[in-house]
């Protein structure tokens, strides 16, 4: 009977999806490459028009090796955010996607 009990508690967490994780990425306004989907490309496009801005973001970005991988992904888009709200030169977005 507890068994039973159990299961019937627990059917709703079995029976469901994982829920989609949205992450957020920082580009520039110009880059027509994906950060998600085409690193390499928008990576290349970024630094060679000189924005560098992985290490932008690396610079406010507080992070730490004790924190999870979901307070990291938080830390990341306070990053993102504090940049798109300052965006001094304009030129900064932020971009997400559900995982």
């Amino acid at each position: 009977m507890a068994y039973l009990l159990l299961l019937l508690t627990l059917q709703p967490l079995l029976n469901r999806k994982d829920q989609d994780v949205l992450r957020s990425r920082l580009t520039t306004v110009d880059n027509p490459h994906d950060p998600f989907d085409e690193y390499p490309a928008w990576f290349a496009y970024d630094t060679s028009s000189g924005y560098h801005t992985p290490d932008f973001l690396a610079r406010i970005l507080t992070d730490s090796d004790q924190l999870s991988d979901a307070d990291q992904e938080l830390a990341n888009e306070q990053a993102i955010d504090e940049i798109v709200r300052e965006n001094v030169l304009g030129i900064y977005k932020k971009v997400t996607k559900d995982f």
